[in-house]
């Protein structure tokens, strides 16, 4: 809400788009372990230690998910439920209005 304005966005599938639930935001994060896990056994430093400890995958992997699942919920936290077609819709702001087809219209909303 920068400007103040409230927004309804419809989309199939998992709320987040590519960028939170496969994209930017995974593939970032493991780069990024990976990155320390190479760093741990290979930098300049003298008189730091070198380790080449095992990296615990699964726990990375973990919180990988758990980013991506906070990222979902902080986009979603506000929806309500909205049906078409037996489907159920994010709705992100109230009063919403559902549009769709190739011809404008102009529904009358109360409120807000």
């Amino acid at each position: 809400m920068e400007l103040g304005a409230r927004v309804v966005m419809v989309s199939e599938g998992t709320i987040g788009g590519t960028c939170v639930n496969v994209g930017c935001v995974p593939s970032k994060t493991l780069i990024r372990a990976a990155d320390a896990r190479h760093l741990q056994g290979h930098h300049a430093f003298d008189g730091v230690a070198r380790s080449e400890q095992p990296v615990d995958w699964a726990r990375v992997r973990a919180g990988k998910d758990g980013l991506v699942t906070a990222l979902r919920t902080a986009k979603s936290r506000s929806a309500s439920a909205m049906t078409m077609n037996g489907a159920v819709l994010p709705t992100l702001a109230s009063p919403s209005a559902l549009c769709s087809g190739s011809y404008l219209s102009l529904p009358e909303i109360g409120g807000g």
